[in-house]
């Protein structure tokens, strides 16, 4: 796969940190919409959809329902909080952060909207009003407890900053019960919460004494927003834990927690882990076998970031990060003096923790490639968004030994042309999150291991914005064996699966949540449109739209075939250093021209490319020379602006890539 290299900057903010784009030359591939297309001809509906439409589909598998309406379109800034639950006998329930007026971009009524269906769905009519009598919220979190009863977790994002427990009541309202009792004078923002019981556990950071102070100006227990920990055994009535901070998050070991930067889940045998996913620092599995009490905690390093407490801004060497990051885009530079030879692979600030049937903690993450120095403003950060992929890691695995699944990669390449085919300058949703990202992670009472994901498509750009934007759509993989292979994802928006097929070249759909109903029968949750982007996005502000909620219900294994293990088709070659095929060009820099030298040991055919820096071939050549020795070739160069380039030098066994620089 050719790397492609997507580098800019991004600000931190009070919502976490925000702001990529994508800043890349490559070729404009796929379906372009300029918003005036309208539909001619008779709509095709499959007989699939004339199913949903009759309501005629078993437990309504493969049936996406569109089950409410946001004008608020803002669910996370990272991870996806509790969305979904589903019971055994397939009573589905769902929330989301809402609001259904237009008028007015401050949203005063945005809140929690609720949905319930009995054997899958369908739901009911689209709710017209949020749950929270008073409150404005957001954030929520849906738990159903032992008793049978709903209860909602969010926050308040007003003078308080606390977190909110609604209860519903036997007739069917909401009643704003209690707000968790946190300590911090700065508040208690962005929850995660699940049931487990009558046992709730609570997740969230600390938040703001001033709306106006940047992220890391914020401080608590030393922190730059602290993770707090509280537990309820007797369903929101008290609670005998609170404000705790585990070992493993303080500020010993890190230096602050991003809003939605965490996931958690909890099981009936007292297992409880949270997955902690930042961007510079480490991912971290917090685990307690033992109901989450104070004492009980350990924690294990899933993605070591090689720099300690960092502040961005900061400079840093190749020995401080242990050199060359193998997958990252620094191999191409690893013989210059560029600074993106120091790239650092972390995460994206996305990603997901779920417990097996053993109680044993299985995580997946979105990868990213970072660059800071002193030469950027304070608080700033490169990206490098390619390569990109998820990580998988269970805790059968050693620290620091993620297994990244090549599926998803594989995935992202569309239309199959072994490079990734995005519009230069072209954004796409949700934060610094990476092209992949914002996973969801399952594993069934059989071991089977369902990774849920949104997905930047490369094939699918709208022209209709301030400026071009690739749709997200969301993609499920699956392993049988521990995560050793995984399917070839599977893309959920289809004719096949949506309600209306056609219109499937114009739906962004990201934010996806899961839950399992019964083994590989998958119930996601998220939210779409007919643009990208967002309007509460501060680096896009897209006009405010409408926004539906879906839920859709499949069989996995009834999409997916884990039997064969998706890898990229083409030839695995050894990568070797240039010096390897001796492997020079002069002039380097080059005007018009350049000479190409190379040296063989025996007669063989070989293979010279040269690409862009974003892996775009641009033309190629057939060496064939009859004995051992050197020879050359001769590059016209003259119409290649200015720049730098990749020449890269295959046998059938071996490639070597050197740089190429181009002056005018």
């Amino acid at each position: 796969m050719a790397f492609s290299a997507f580098s800019s900057v991004a600000q931190q903010r009070n919502l976490g940190i925000t702001g990529p784009k994508i800043n890349k030359t490559a070729s404009e591939r796929g379906v372009q919409f300029d918003g005036s297309e309208v539909l001619s001809g008779p709509i095709r509906i499959t007989a699939h959809q004339q199913q949903l439409l009759n309501g005629a589909t078993p437990n309504n598998e493969g049936a996406e329902e569109w089950i409410g309406e946001t004008y608020y379109d803002l669910q996370t800034n990272g991870t996806t909080a509790n969305r979904i639950i589903a019971e055994p006998d397939c009573e589905i329930s769902v929330v989301w952060t809402g609001h259904s007026q237009t008028e007015d971009n401050t949203f005063p009524n945005r809140g929690t909207f609720f949905q319930e269906a009995e054997n899958c769905g369908p739901f009911p009519a689209s709710p017209g009003a949020r749950i929270e009598p008073t409150s404005r919220t957001g954030w929520p979190n849906i738990l159903k407890l032992a008793d049978g009863s709903n209860v909602v977790i969010n926050h308040t994002f007003a003078s308080t900053n606390q977190t909110l427990l609604v209860r519903q009541n036997a007739d069917g309202s909401w009643n704003e019960e209690s707000t968790l009792p946190a300590n911090a004078d700065l508040g208690f923002l962005w929850p995660r919460a699940v049931a487990a019981g009558q046992t709730i556990h609570v997740i969230g950071v600390t938040g703001p004494n001033d709306a106006d102070s940047p992220v890391y100006e914020r401080t608590y227990e030393g922190l730059t927003q602290a993770l707090l920990y509280f537990r309820s055994d007797d369903g929101g009535q008290t609670w005998p834990i609170q404000n705790y901070i585990i070992p493993g998050i303080t500020s010993a070991e890190i230096k602050g927690i991003n809003a939605d930067a965490y996931s958690l889940v909890a099981d009936d045998s007292g297992n409880v882990a949270i997955g902690i996913f930042l961007l510079t620092e480490d991912v971290i599995l917090l685990k307690s076998t033992e109901n989450g009490d104070i004492g009980s905690w350990s924690s294990r390093i899933v993605h070591d970031f090689p720099l300690d407490q960092y502040e961005l801004g900061s400079s840093y060497s190749l020995e401080d990060i242990g050199g060359v990051d193998p997958r990252g885009p620094g191999i191409f530079y690893q013989n210059s003096n560029l600074r993106d030879s120091m790239f650092v692979g972390t995460c994206d600030g996305t990603g997901s923790v779920t417990l097996d049937a053993n109680g044993m903690a299985h995580i997946s993450y979105s990868e990213l490639f970072i660059y800071s120095d002193s030469t950027l403003q304070e608080g700033f950060v490169n990206f490098y968004y390619l390569p990109t992929g998820i990580a998988y890691w269970n805790e059968s695995f050693a620290d620091n030994d993620v297994n990244y699944i090549e599926a998803v990669e594989v995935g992202l390449d569309v239309d199959g042309s072994v490079s990734y085919d995005f519009q230069d300058n072209a954004t796409y949703v949700n934060g610094i999150t990476s092209p992949v990202s914002s996973s969801n992670i399952e594993v069934t009472d059989e071991g089977e291991i369902i990774v849920t994901y949104q997905q930047a498509m490369e094939n699918l750009l709208s022209a209709n914005a301030t400026q071009p934007q690739h749709f997200s759509q969301i993609h499920v993989t699956a392993s049988e064996d521990g995560g050793a292979t995984w399917a070839c994802p599977y893309n959920i928006i289809n004719n096949d699966l949506s309600l209306f097929g056609f219109l499937v070249p114009t739906t962004e759909a990201i934010f996806p949540h899961t839950t399992l109903i019964e083994e590989d029968h998958l119930a996601i949750w998220y939210q779409f449109d007919d643009e990208p982007g967002l309007n509460l996005d501060a680096d896009e502000g897209d006009p405010i739209n409408s926004n539906t909620i879906a839920e859709l219900s499949i069989r996995v294994n009834d999409y997916l075939d884990t039997d064969v293990n998706c890898t990229f088709t083409t030839d695995v070659l050894e990568v070797v250093d240039a010096e390897a095929f001796s492997l020079s060009i002069a002039p380097n820099p080059a005007k018009d021209i350049t000479r190409i030298s190379y040296s063989v040991d025996a007669s063989m055919e070989m293979q010279l490319t040269l690409t862009s820096i974003t892996g775009q071939e641009l033309s190629a050549a057939s060496l064939r020379p009859n004995a051992p020795g050197t020879y050359t070739y001769d590059l016209n160069t003259s119409d290649l602006s200015v720049g730098i380039y990749l020449i890269s030098l295959r046998n059938e066994a071996q490639v070597a890539t050197t740089r190429l620089m181009i002056v005018k």
